[in-house]
C-alpha cells in the first residue's frame, strides 16, 4: 500500500512538470497611466491580450462609467484574428475626465481562441481612475514650506537652526572668498533655491534661501555672512548712502574701453578702472545688501557717483546731468531698473530726452529714448530746431485762421442780429397798421350805425308828422260836414 501511494505521488509530480498537460489560457489585462486625474484632463488606458500559446482570435468590449469619463479615441468593441505566430496584442485608449468620481475600467464579453480554434481559458483584470476637481487637487497639495536644516560649510550659524526662525548670521574669517550654503526641505515635495557656493567679500553678504511648497506658497530664510575686514573703508555716495569699498579686483568687472589701475581711498590702495575717453576713475562699492556696483570717484572732491551704462542700439551711453532742456519737463525715468534723469514734453509723453556721454568716443549729446520699446536714437538738434520752427509757423497760421474765423463768426452773429431786429420792426409796423385799420373800421361802423339811427329817427318823426296832418285833416273834414 505504501509503495502504491509513493507511485501515485511521483506520477502527480511528473504531471505537474509536463508542459503539455497544462490547459491553454489567455489574459485580458487593463492598465492606466494615471490613478487620478483632474476634471477636463485626459489619460491613457491600455488593454493587453496575451496567451502562453499562439492566439487564433479574440474579442472583448471595454467597460467604464460614461458619466465620469469619456472615450476620446479607441475601439469600444474589439474582434481581431491572429497571424499564426502572435501571442499578444495591445490596444490603447484615450479618455477625458468629465466629472468628479471614481470609474472602474475593465473588459466584458471577452473570449480567446488558440490557433487550433480551441477556446482558451480566459481571465481579466481591470483598473480604476479617480477623477477630482482642480480645487480638490490644490487642496491636496502640501503647504509645508519649512526648512528641515540649514548650514554653512566650515562655520556655525547663529542662532541654532529652527524651522520657525528665518533670520541667521554667520561669521567668516578674513580673506574668505566663498561660502557654501546647504539646506534641505521639511517636505520632500517642496523645492529649495538659494543653496550652493557663492562668492563673498569683506563686510556683510546677504543671501536668501527660498522654500516653495507643493501648493506654491513660499517662505524665505535670510542669511547674513560677515567676512572679517580688519581695516574696512566706509564711504558715502552723492545720495548719502553708506557703502564699503571693494578691495578685491577679482570681484570687479571692467567696462569696455577701461583699463585696470589702482587708486588710494582714505590712504588705502584699492583696485580701480580708468578711461582716457571719459577721464573717469571707477571703484567698486558694496551696499548693505551685499550688492557691488561701480562708482565714479572724484579724488579732488572725494565724492562717489554711481556709474550706470546704457547699452542700446550698439551705443554705450553714460547718462549725466545737464541744464534744463528747452521748455521740457525735468523728470526721471527707469531704464534697466536704473533711475535716469530725463526731460519730457509732457508727463504722458511716450518719448524722453536724456543727456549722455558716449563712452566709445567721449562725446556728450542729447538722445531721444522711446519708452515703449526701450530704444534710443541720436537727437539732431538742427532737425529739432527746424521742426520747432515749422511747428511755430504752423501755430501762427492756425492762430491767424482761428482769429479770422472768430471775426467772421462775430460778423455773422451781428448780421443775424440786425436781420432779426429788422424783421421785428417790420412785424411791429404791420401790427400797428393792422391795429389802425381795425380801429378805423370800428369808427366807420360806429358812424354808420349812428347815421342809420339818425335816419330812422328822422323817418319816424316824419311819419308822426304825416299821421298828425292826417288827423287834422280828418277833424277838419268832420267839422265841415257838421
Amino acid at each position: 500500500m505504501k509503495k502504491f501511494l509513493k507511485f501515485i505521488s511521483a506520477l502527480l509530480v511528473i504531471c505537474l512538470f509536463i508542459p503539455g498537460l497544462k490547459a491553454a489560457s489567455a489574459t485580458f489585462k487593463t492598465t492606466s497611466n494615471r490613478s487620478s486625474v483632474v476634471v477636463g484632463n485626459t489619460f491613457t488606458v491600455t488593454v493587453k491580450v496575451s496567451s502562453s500559446s499562439v492566439l487564433g482570435s479574440w474579442e472583448y468590449t471595454i467597460n467604464y462609467d460614461g458619466s465620469i469619463i469619456q472615450m476620446i479615441s479607441g475601439k469600444k468593441a474589439v474582434a481581431d484574428p491572429g497571424n499564426g505566430s502572435q501571442k499578444s496584442q495591445t490596444y490603447t485608449y484615450t479618455f477625458k475626465a468629465i466629472k468628479a468620481g471614481k470609474s472602474n475600467i475593465s473588459v466584458k464579453s471577452y473570449a480567446a481562441y488558440g490557433w487550433d480554434e480551441k477556446a482558451l481559458s480566459c481571465s481579466a483584470s481591470g483598473t480604476s481612475v479617480k477623477v477630482i476637481t482642480k480645487a480638490e487637487l490644490q487642496a491636496s497639495y502640501s503647504k509645508d514650506n519649512n526648512l528641515k536644516s540649514l548650514s554653512v560649510e566650515g562655520a556655525n550659524i547663529s542662532p541654532t537652526f529652527s524651522k520657525d526662525i528665518v533670520d541667521y548670521k554667520v561669521e567668516l574669517g578674513a580673506n574668505t572668498t566663498s561660502i557654501s550654503i546647504k539646506a534641505s526641505p521639511n517636505d520632500s515635495k517642496a523645492h529649495v533655491s538659494g543653496t550652493g557656493t557663492f562668492e563673498v567679500t569683506e563686510g556683510d553678504n546677504k543671501f536668501q534661501i527660498i522654500v516653495t511648497a507643493e501648493n506654491g506658497s513660499t517662505k524665505t530664510y535670510n542669511l547674513i555672512a560677515s567676512v572679517v575686514d580688519p581695516n574696512p573703508i566706509t564711504v558715502k555716495d552723492t545720495k548719502g548712502n553708506e557703502l564699503v569699498v571693494v578691495k578685491r579686483k577679482a570681484l570687479l568687472t571692467s567696462p569696455e574701453s577701461y583699463k585696470e589701475t589702482t587708486v588710494f581711498v582714505n590712504d588705502q590702495e584699492v583696485p580701480a578702472f580708468t578711461s582716457e575717453i571719459t577721464n573717469f576713475i571707477l571703484v567698486g562699492l558694496k551696499n548693505n545688501e551685499g550688492k557691488i556696483n561701480l562708482y565714479i570717484y572724484d579724488k579732488d572732491k572725494n565724492t562717489f557717483t554711481k556709474y550706470t551704462e546704457l547699452k542700446m542700439n550698439e551705443l554705450v551711453l553714460l547718462p549725466i546731468k545737464s541744464n534744463n532742456y528747452k521748455d521740457y519737463i525735468n523728470t526721471t525715468i527707469k531704464i534697466n531698473d536704473e533711475e535716469i534723469e530725463a526731460y519730457k514734453h509732457s508727463n504722458d509723453s511716450k518719448f524722453a530726452i536724456i543727456y549722455a556721454l558716449d563712452t566709445q568716443n567721449g562725446e556728450k549729446n542729447y538722445y531721444k529714448y522711446d519708452l515703449r520699446n526701450n530704444t534710443v536714437t541720436f537727437l539732431d538738434e538742427e532737425i529739432e530746431k527746424n521742426l520747432e520752427s515749422k511747428l511755430k509757423t504752423y501755430s501762427y497760421i492756425i492762430i491767424g485762421l482761428l482769429a479770422e474765423t472768430f471775426i467772421l463768426f462775430i460778423i455773422l452773429i451781428l448780421l443775424l442780429r440786425n436781420k432779426a431786429l429788422h424783421n421785428k420792426r417790420k412785424k411791429m409796423k404791420l401790427q400797428e397798421a393792422k391795429e389802425k385799420y381795425e380801429n378805423e373800421k370800428k369808427e366807420n361802423t360806429i358812424i354808420e350805425e349812428n347815421n342809420n339811427e339818425f335816419k330812422r329817427d328822422v323817418e319816424k318823426n316824419n311819419s308822426k308828422k304825416e299821421e298828425k296832418k292826417d288827423d287834422i285833416k280828418n277833424k277838419n273834414s268832420k267839422k265841415k260836414k257838421k
